[in-house]
């Protein structure tokens, strides 16, 4: 095992099997980098109507923000139940896409 510090995210993203993301000396993420590769998601909708953000406040929904009739969900996991969300609000696009280290980490310290 070898320890590795840096602030280039994306040297760590190519080069680490486990990430830990420590902010203000508290350690807010322990994951392996597959895991985050396979589990964060992005997720863009376009609705007729926007629904309120509360109507997407599901387990492993990291942020969610809304412009005009676009959404976009940041998920750590439960995209599924994101996406079918989604289609009970009659999304006319929804556009899923995996998340850089770089914004898993952006979010993660943003709020602390």
């Amino acid at each position: 095992d070898l320890f590795f510090s840096s602030h280039q995210i994306a040297e760590v993203e190519r080069i680490a099997d486990q990430i830990c993301i420590l902010h203000a000396g508290r350690l807010v993420l322990d994951s392996p980098v597959d895991d985050l590769r396979q589990s964060y998601r992005r997720i863009d909708l376009v609705f007729p109507s926007i629904p309120a953000k509360h109507d997407f406040r599901i387990e492993g929904i990291e942020d969610v923000r809304t412009r005009g009739h676009q959404m976009t969900v940041l998920a750590s996991r439960n995209a599924d139940a994101v996406v079918a969300r989604a289609h009970d609000f009659q999304a006319t696009s929804i556009d899923i896409t995996p998340v850089a280290l770089r914004d898993v980490f952006l979010q993660k310290v943003k709020g602390n």
